[in-house]
């Protein structure tokens, strides 16, 4: 008896592991996103995952803090002063325009604003290494995520399989029984 591999099999096994790491990728994402600075929530929104090949999931961000936030910054250099209005008001209290620029700031929120701008330039701002963190907690979990869905896809496949190949028995013996019953 022959044994032959359905030719759907392996590319089912494959969007399986696909929709597994797509599964992994979903909950680093929302790990990433509870553990992100809260401020405006404009780093949480930028967070994504997403399917690179069929062995690469990637979760991550385009936005600009969030590489502040992993990596720090470097004291050197002021950083721009309408980027920190926002925050300087927020984190403050001052009540004033968060959406103007700077120079059209009142005289209060500016020294603020100057006084923050100035301590990054000279001491940077300190590496939280979210990202990186984040996956070291959590890494456990979404390896355990990430078979616990693979077994149960391939677990589905093969017993459609199983099912395939006991019909094509059934047929065999079916068969084979008829022959008998002829050569009788």
């Amino acid at each position: 008896m022959k044994f032959i591999i359905n030719p759907n099999f392996v590319p089912a096994v494959k969007s399986r592991s696909q929709h597994a790491l797509l599964k992994v990728g979903s909950y680093i994402a929302t790990m990433l996103k509870k553990a992100v600075p809260k401020d405006t929530g404009d780093l949480q929104k930028s967070i994504f995952h997403e399917l690179i090949n069929s062995k690469t999931v990637r979760v991550g961000s385009l936005s600009w803090s969030a590489y502040v936030a992993e990596e720090g910054r470097k004291p050197w250099k002021m950083p721009p002063l309408d980027a920190l209005v926002g925050w300087t008001i927020r984190k403050f209290w001052l009540g004033w325009s968060k959406t103007q620029p700077w120079k059209e700031q009142p005289r209060e929120t500016k020294s603020a604003v100057w006084l923050v701008a100035r301590k990054i330039r000279d001491k940077g701002i300190e590496a939280k290494h979210i990202f990186s963190n984040t996956w070291e907690e959590n890494k456990d979990k979404a390896i355990q995520i990430y078979f616990d869905t693979l077994k149960i896809s391939i677990h589905l496949i093969w017993s459609d399989l199983i099912v395939k190949v006991k019909k094509a028995q059934a047929v065999t013996t079916m068969r084979l029984s008829q022959l008998n019953y002829r050569s009788n």
